[in-house]
């Protein structure tokens, strides 16, 4: 699991919705990925994410923040949850 979190102030003029196809197309040429939500905060956006592959997900997270011509500045952390209990507690919040 991943949580991406992209502050207002580095959007660079990018919407949120461009901001959540560059990262679902980016980590998709790399590994099977699903983004679960996409929440707006006071800072920015916040999108949480799953991946097949964790170690190849950081490889790429890592080549896109080290990349000149991102689209945006971002932060990431990486998290196990191998039975998506965070899933399960959203679902059980929300839906």
């Amino acid at each position: 699991m991943s949580v991406l979190t992209v502050e207002f102030e580095d959007m660079n003029g990018a919407s949120e919705q461009d901001i959540q196809l560059y990262f679902i197309e980016e980590m998709n040429k790399v590994c099977v990925s699903h983004m679960i939500s996409r929440i707006p905060t006071d800072f920015g956006i916040e999108m949480l994410f799953y991946f097949e592959d964790r170690e190849i997900a950081l490889a790429k997270f890592n080549e896109l923040y080290e990349s000149e011509d991102k689209l945006v500045d971002f932060g990431c952390s990486l998290q196990s949850d191998p039975e998506w209990e965070t899933i399960e507690g959203m679902m059980e919040t929300y839906g």
